[in-house]
């Protein structure tokens, strides 16, 4: 599928199945990929400081077909929902979502640690797969290194834990 036209869909799924629907997805049909986003977090235990990756959009599985496909009947029904629908039958992702899901397989669904601003400003983020995003900083959990960014998707604010270092703010960036 690198030379061919692509376009993006989104399934709704059972919640906990993302990873597995994303497998059954894949192996259905030749030049599909399918992906559940998943964001890295510091995890401290028993003060042992590890990185793990986890779901940071519970039930949502994102899949990339050639724009020439026309029906889904080849999606697996284990543990899918429903697949996300413009209207009645048009499943393409146009517009933001769209654009999400182009962002979220040129990371391939994860999305790594990344710097960002300090709490209550708006930010950019100047590195990693977030710095194509803009949103602000809700919470900051110094201790964890993380912080709470909400960013958008799907016409909705989502609010997303991140691993950052804190850089300068921007003067007149931040939001009232």
């Amino acid at each position: 599928m690198e030379n061919a036209q692509k376009t993006y869909g989104c399934l709704f799924c059972a919640t906990g199945k993302e990873l597995a629907v994303a497998r059954r997805i894949q192996a259905a049909r030749d030049g599909v990929r399918a992906v559940a986003a998943r964001q890295e977090k510091h995890k401290t235990v028993r003060g042992v400081k590890s990185r793990i990756e986890e779901i940071f959009l519970p039930g949502y599985v994102f899949f990339e077909t050639d724009a020439r496909m026309e029906s889904l009947d080849w999606l697996p029904r284990l543990d899918v929902i429903r697949v996300l629908h413009y209207g009645d039958k048009y499943w393409q992702l146009i517009g933001e979502d769209e654009r999400f899901a182009k962002w979220l397989f040129k990371y391939d669904g994860v999305l790594s640690f990344s710097k960002a601003y300090k709490e209550g400003e708006q930010v950019r983020i100047v590195s990693g797969p977030l710095k194509d995003m803009e949103g602000y900083i809700t919470k900051v959990d110094k201790r964890g290194r993380s912080g709470q960014v909400a960013v958008r998707f799907d016409s909705r604010v989502i609010k997303v834990w991140l691993g950052f270092e804190i850089v300068d703010v921007l003067v007149g960036r931040c939001i009232e």
